[in-house]
């Protein structure tokens, strides 16, 4: 609805990061999309895009369209070539950040978790009490499992988001008012995909919010608008296909 009012190509690359990171952060283990299985993501990050479904993708392609982001990402000016760019999100290589990002920043987090003594040895106790108390646990094992701590990953969501900015060199003086309300605003549509944006979401957008200079209260008024027009939505296709 407002991507139009996003003008710069970086600005429009950073949105789909941003948006395939609010959707990963879902963690509902719904059915993930062929195409992602397909692309070989590293498996210590599958938590997160274990989350990408079809839906997903779709919204992806239908927002690239949208703001004709194939001009700017070195992809070939024909319209087909749209169809490989939420795919390109989820690439290691390419003109996209996210997942090399995304990994990395898995890798360091996981590694200061276990180097914190207190947290390590109750991970390794509920190994323990799960396996019967075995005597050998892998390093990975303690790690998959520090995975899985809520707090554990909104660090890791937190420090991609950080380190997208930083790798695109994106300060809050390139978009103008009207631009980072726009940006917000389609940032929860993404997370509304759907029909449910928890505290883990909003976390990451405050986060948004911080980075691009934007007073929180937008998005609390943001978030109220949205969730009601995603009501009315909902009860208006029910109307129509009762």
């Amino acid at each position: 609805m407002f991507l139009e009012c996003l003008k710069q190509p970086s600005v429009k690359v950073l949105f789909l990061e941003l948006s395939a990171l609010i959707m990963m952060a879902e963690d509902n283990k719904k059915n993930t999309s062929y195409k992602i299985k397909n692309l070989n993501i590293d498996q210590q990050i599958q938590s997160f895009w274990q989350n990408i479904g079809d839906n997903e993708l779709d919204l992806l392609l239908k927002n690239s369209m949208e703001m004709n982001v194939n001009c700017y990402t070195g992809f070939n000016n024909s319209s087909n070539m749209y169809n490989n760019i939420p795919e390109k999100i989820f690439s290691k290589c390419g003109d996209f950040y996210l997942i090399n990002i995304l990994i990395n920043q898995t890798e360091s987090v996981l590694e200061e978790c276990h180097n914190l003594e207190h947290f390590r040895q109750e991970v390794i106790q509920e190994i323990s009490l799960k396996d019967g108390g075995s005597h050998i646990i892998s390093r990975k094992k303690i790690k998959d499992l520090m995975l899985k701590n809520k707090n554990v990953r909104q660090d890791i969501l937190i420090r991609t988001i950080d380190g997208i900015f930083a790798n695109r060199e994106i300060n809050s003086n390139i978009l103008d008012s009207k631009e980072k309300k726009a940006f917000l605003y389609e940032l929860i549509q993404s997370g509304y995909i759907n029909g449910q944006f928890d505290d883990n979401k909003k976390i990451l957008l405050l986060r948004v919010c911080n980075l691009i200079n934007i007073d929180s209260e937008y998005l609390e008024e943001l978030l109220e608008i949205t969730g009601s027009l995603f009501v009315i939505n909902k009860n208006l296709t029910n109307l129509i296909n009762e």
